[in-house]
């Protein structure tokens, strides 16, 4: 039993960190192009290093119809993603606050399923790989209460991608009496937080305990939880951003704890994966490095 043990230690310590990329943003946009590109660009660099991206096209399923219609737009970058051999795709869905109707979510994840090839824009018309590699289901609500909606929507999400990754975003620890949602899931996104102690529109007024290391101890099963961190800088009028000797060091813990995945971003979600110090690339890089 005891070698058994250290087997799985050792199994679990050698799993790769991933980067949990919520790359969000319209794929045709100037700002856009630039951060897909760079994510692409990390990809390449760091071929070992698994990327978890987040695929929201205008706020995520379900759409109107199965595959919606302004695929080709995305569809070629969808194809450059599938290409990296340590990339997969998580289609986003939010649930609401576990408060969506459970017809519509399943209707959304199974939509996902349904994705395998499109043309893009190009003349003759080229067919592209778009299929999706998991879910991610935001705004969860862990409150025991909610706990059967959780159950439901992750077991369907798992079985329709059963070789897939599945991850919960509560945002937070996971409540007390709804711990067996971190066995349903491949992840879940225990802290979703600022680093800055700068109040706004994404760090509101005392709702939010701003990142540091020190967060890092509420982690119960590091393994099997993933870690956001926006907003990394330390003002905003006027701007100065954290350093990169900062962000070195908390790239370095987490890493350390053995997350499942983690991203940190300078700002929000849409339109930052190319601003300093926290961009894609370097990102990429410390996470490579540990």
């Amino acid at each position: 039993m005891r070698f058994l043990q250290l087997l799985i230690s050792a199994a679990v310590a050698s799993a790769k960190v991933g980067l949990l990329l919520p790359l969000y943003e319209y794929p045709t946009t100037l700002s856009g192009i630039d951060d897909w590109t760079a994510s692409l660009d990390a990809m390449d660099a760091h071929p070992d290093l698994p990327f978890h991206v987040i695929i929201n096209n205008n706020g995520g399923a379900p759409y109107a119809e199965t595959i919606p219609s302004n695929i080709k737009d995305w569809a070629k970058l969808l194809g450059d993603l599938n290409s990296r051999s340590k990339t997969s795709l998580i289609g986003y869905i939010s649930t609401s606050s576990s408060a969506r109707s459970l017809d519509d979510v399943k209707r959304g994840i199974d939509q996902y399923a349904a994705w395998k090839t499109h043309e893009g824009w190009e003349e003759p018309p080229v067919q592209h790989n778009i299929q999706i590699d998991g879910i991610f289901l935001d705004e969860i609500d862990t409150n025991p209460h909610q706990l059967k909606y959780n159950q439901e929507v992750a077991k369907h999400a798992k079985k329709a991608f059963p070789s897939g990754t599945v991850i919960l975003n509560p945002g937070s620890t996971v409540e007390e009496g709804s711990e067996s949602l971190v066995d349903l899931a491949d992840s879940v996104v225990a802290i979703e937080t600022c680093y800055t102690k700068v109040e706004g529109a994404r760090c509101p007024k005392g709702g939010y305990t701003p990142f540091g290391t020190s967060s890092l101890d509420s982690l119960t099963n590091p393994v099997k939880e993933s870690v956001l961190v926006h907003d990394f800088y330390e003002a905003s009028d006027p701007f100065k951003a954290a350093s990169l000797e900062t962000l070195e060091g908390i790239v370095k813990a987490v890493v350390a704890k053995g997350v499942h995945s983690f991203y940190i971003t300078t700002f929000g979600y849409t339109g930052d994966f190319s601003s300093r110090p926290a961009n894609v690339t370097m990102v990429a890089r410390l996470a490579a490095q540990g």
